[in-house]
């Protein structure tokens, strides 16, 4: 059996994953539903799967680290100007914020919408977690030294015999770290 490997960088994200020449190579994900069962993985291959607010914060926090990677600004400052946080407005009577069903509420949303529609939307909470993470791994010697060197979004492809595999680290590094 001969082994075969090769790397490309900056393929795009969607020929990676759905691109008919990659369709014979199996990745981590894969292999991990078929490892529960043939049918997970038959169904994993049919099925889109249904982002969740997780999923959502993991994709923003990967988008804000390959922003760090490449730009070296942990502030964020630029990546930051591509969202937009919605304050619900406050009832002047009570000082509370309307609640999601009220015509208030839905109103100053479509208006916020409306207005933002070139941006991403995300909350406060978000946004500050992010922030947060970035700021410890600027302060982290050993980590922010990984986060700047290397190369992102590098896909690898193996064969081995008429095993195919693919994989896709965020970020790949081939440096010494001391």
């Amino acid at each position: 059996m001969s082994k075969n490997y090769r790397i490309i960088n900056n393929l795009d994200n969607e020929v990676y994953h759905h691109g008919e020449e990659y369709a014979d190579y199996i990745s981590s994900s894969q292999l991990r539903k078929y490892l529960i069962s043939p049918a997970d993985y038959k169904k994993s291959l049919e099925e889109k799967v249904a982002s969740t607010p997780a999923m959502e914060l993991g994709s923003r926090i990967h988008d804000a680290l390959e922003y760090i990677h490449h730009t070296g600004d942990f502030s964020l400052s630029t990546w930051r100007e591509s969202f937009a946080v919605f304050e619900a407005p406050v009832n002047p009577t009570t000082g509370v914020a309307y609640g999601a069903t009220t015509k208030k509420y839905q109103d100053a949303y479509q208006l916020f919408l409306n207005e933002n529609k070139d941006k991403q939307i995300a909350s406060l909470e978000e946004l500050n977690t992010i922030h947060s993470i970035a700021r410890s791994i600027e302060n982290d010697n050993i980590m922010s030294r990984v986060i700047m060197k290397g190369d992102s979004e590098v896909s690898m492809f193996l064969e081995d015999g008429s095993f195919k595999c693919k994989i896709r680290p965020d970020l790949y590094n081939d440096f010494q770290l001391w």
